[in-house]
């Protein structure tokens, strides 16, 4: 990333007045990252009065209104934006970022420039061997690192599965006496770098709390997966590009913590939660090893019907960019503005990078989809469903997809869900899911049910796909997570009697 000491008033002056600057500045830096740092208007006398500061954001935002028409009526300070705007030339991708408490003087300008293709690709992937935290010796996390020799092999080099693992309430007195069911966590993108903070976390909140007094609905194990690896999100999916990650969870590294610990070895104490990447990946691992586990409980799971991933159909769709009409597709929302487009987004991930572990190329290698879900070309690199300049969907790739269509895969065995997966697919969507996963939840609620309807069959908890109130974030509430481990001990309870 290239740092430029530059006054944001003079750098929006300069950038917006003169048109053939950002020319000059994709000639100089081509596809690079150029952060203009932090400052303000020359001259402003900074107050204490919150209307004069209201005022110089208002001036900045007038001064980016001129470029970007849209600006006062978007939602703001994370908002990336095309220059020129809605052009499909556009030379950058613009975004303001705030750090601190002043409008102004905390505010920084961060340019992408992707200003043509590349006559070749750009690879930029993290290393294979995860680096292994170190951590001190906790009552009540521990933390694990275990050589994979799946993955190893797969990938003629050592690979390394994590976990911390949160200990119940009198866990070291009780171990001799008693197995406790375990719940597997899987954090969502930009969370599986911080797996052991995460549990860190949940200790440190309300629940957490609760946790440590054993007012929790039932002692159990809670293990927070490290999900990271070269490309971003594994989703433990077992793919060509991140290799057998899935197998590798169930046949290495969950024996492997069942021997450490006084865990129930088998499906009725093993449960699975997740939320968006974290949720689609606990989702995929309860429909690939229906005898494994005992249920998930995946909250606003990336997308589990390809044709609304997020809005765009990749099996009908010629770009994932631009819809029939011209129209960009948008990626993401706030109280019903768009925030970002697909283009945008994808535009940052490319100055990047391939591998750069962004949402998009997690996916498309797209929230690590390109890696996640695609074949590798000759090199070995996932093969993108679409081109990052154009938007143009590789219909080869579309069709490969398929096997990681989730709503596909149950509409081809619906007998699952009567027999396997009896009691054990629990789905929970904000109806205005921040990255449009609502419309994939709504598909896959035909196909599971929605819960409400008494039922017979003898689950603890029916099947459901919940949709309610709420974003991607909101939905995340202390009551949210009192049901799930309600629920969970309400299961736990019932297989005990059996």
């Amino acid at each position: 990333m290239f740092e430029v000491d530059l006054n944001l008033f003079e750098l929006l002056t300069c950038l917006f007045d003169k048109s053939h600057l950002s020319q000059q500045l994709c000639d100089k830096f081509g596809e690079a990252v150029v952060d203009f740092g932090r400052g303000g208007f020359t001259g402003q006398q900074k107050t204490q009065n919150s209307n004069d500061t209201e005022a110089e954001k208002n001036k900045m935002n007038r001064a980016l209104e001129k470029a970007f028409p849209a600006f006062s009526r978007h939602a703001g300070p994370r908002t990336y934006y095309s220059y020129p705007e809605g052009s499909s030339k556009a030379h950058f991708v613009f975004r303001v970022v705030y750090e601190g408490a002043e409008p102004i003087a905390d505010a920084r300008v961060i340019l992408f420039f992707a200003p043509a293709a590349s006559p070749e690709p750009r690879f930029e992937a993290f290393d294979l061997e995860t680096p292994r935290p170190l951590f001190a010796k906790d009552v009540w996390v521990e933390h694990i690192s275990m050589k994979s020799e799946l993955l190893s092999e797969y990938h003629k080099q050592d690979v390394y599965m994590m976990a911390s693992v949160v200990l119940p309430k009198d866990y070291q007195g009780l171990k001799s006496t008693h197995q406790f069911p375990t719940v597997y966590y899987i954090e969502g993108f930009t969370g599986t770098e911080s797996y052991a903070t995460r549990a860190k976390y949940f200790l440190a909140s309300e629940m957490g709390q609760e946790w440590q007094e054993g007012r929790w609905p039932t002692p159990m194990l809670r293990v927070t997966l490290g999900s990271r690896f070269k490309f971003g999100h594994t989703s433990f999916a077992d793919t060509e590009a991140n290799g057998p990650w899935g197998t590798a969870l169930v046949s290495e590294l969950i024996p492997y913590l069942e021997s450490k610990y006084s865990a129930v070895s088998k499906p009725s104490g093993r449960f699975l939660h997740g939320h968006s990447s974290g949720a689609w990946s606990t989702l995929w691992l309860q429909l690939q090893f229906p005898d494994f586990f005992g249920g998930t409980w995946s909250s606003a799971p990336d997308p589990v019907d390809f044709s609304r991933f997020q809005v765009v159909n990749i099996y009908e769709a010629e770009n994932a960019y631009w819809d029939p009409n011209g129209h960009p597709y948008p990626t993401s929302r706030s109280s019903g503005l768009v925030t970002c487009s697909n283009r945008d987004e994808n535009l940052v991930e490319r100055v990047y990078g391939r591998g750069n572990g962004g949402q998009w190329d997690a996916f498309v290698s797209a929230r690590n989809h390109f890696a996640l879900f695609s074949p590798r070309d000759g090199s070995g690199m996932p093969i993108p469903l679409f081109d990052k300049v154009s938007g143009a969907i590789d219909r080869d790739v579309a069709v490969y997809w398929e096997r990681y269509d989730i709503c596909k895969f149950l509409s081809q065995r619906p007998e699952l869900l009567t027999t396997k997966l009896l009691g054990k697919v629990h789905v929970i969507c904000g109806d205005e899911d921040t990255y449009y996963l609502d419309g994939a939840c709504r598909s896959l609620q035909k196909l599971v049910g929605d819960g409400k309807a008494p039922t017979d069959d003898g689950a603890a908890v029916p099947n459901y796909v919940a949709m309610v109130p709420g974003d991607h974030t909101t939905i995340r509430s202390r009551a949210h997570y009192l049901q799930v481990y309600a629920e969970i001990a309400a299961v736990c309870a019932q297989n005990s009697q059996k």
